[in-house]
């Protein structure tokens, strides 16, 4: 019995080893064929653009310094953006949007008082609910949309805190109409500092971003 068990376990290696044999045998004899087919890349001709909004109400004015900090910012940020875009267009808005052409370059030089007054619209008492409504209705799919503001409400005299709500609500209603037509857009809000201008103040930039 022993020798029985002891003649199965060296035949089972032997068989394995045979199996293994022919097998390698079989292979070096055929051909090997190689086969392919060629897939052709699509390429994508969705550009990606910018629209940089900058406002030009009358608060705005203090930022326009020579040297500020807003300036450098800005800039910054726009040059930054533009090196990741297609085209990248520049306007300034308040109640109206207005075009403007800049060489980004040299951006810091387009910012300034006089340049703002030459602008359509009201400079008086811009609505950011509007300008924000204006802004998200016009950001499509593979585009950017840059807000630079100082945020700051123009609060009529009366009731401001059913002021804020009715502006919170328009808000809210502008950006829920914008996710209903594009899904994947995104906002994004950095906060900086600059001087206005020997005050140090806080001014925003937003950025609108769909897919």
């Amino acid at each position: 019995m022993i020798f029985m068990q002891n003649k199965a376990k060296i035949i089972i290696p032997l068989v394995v080893l045979v199996i293994i044999i022919v097998a390698i045998g079989t292979i070096i004899n055929s051909s090997i064929f190689v086969q392919w087919e060629p897939v052709a890349i699509q390429s994508s001709n969705n550009s990606v653009k910018l629209k940089v909004y900058i406002e030009n109400s009358g608060s705005m004015d203090g930022y326009m310094r020579q040297k500020s900090e807003f300036k450098d910012a800005v800039k910054s940020y726009v040059n930054a953006l533009d090196l990741q875009v297609d085209t990248t267009e520049l306007y300034y808005i308040n109640t109206q949007i207005s075009s403007f052409k800049a060489d980004i370059a040299n951006l810091e030089e387009a910012l300034n008082p006089a340049s703002f007054a030459k602008c359509a619209g009201s400079r008086s008492n811009s609505d950011i609910a509007d300008m924000l409504n204006n802004i998200v209705m016009q950001t499509g799919d593979n585009s950017v949309s840059m807000f630079i503001s100082d945020c700051i409400l123009d609060v009529p005299q009366g009731d401001a805190v059913n002021f804020f709500g009715v502006k919170q609500t328009n808000v809210t209603r502008s950006f829920t109409k914008a996710l209903r037509k594009h899904p994947k857009l995104g906002v994004e809000i950095i906060k900086l500092s600059s001087s206005y201008p020997l005050i140090p103040q806080h001014f925003d930039l937003t950025l609108f971003i769909s897919t």
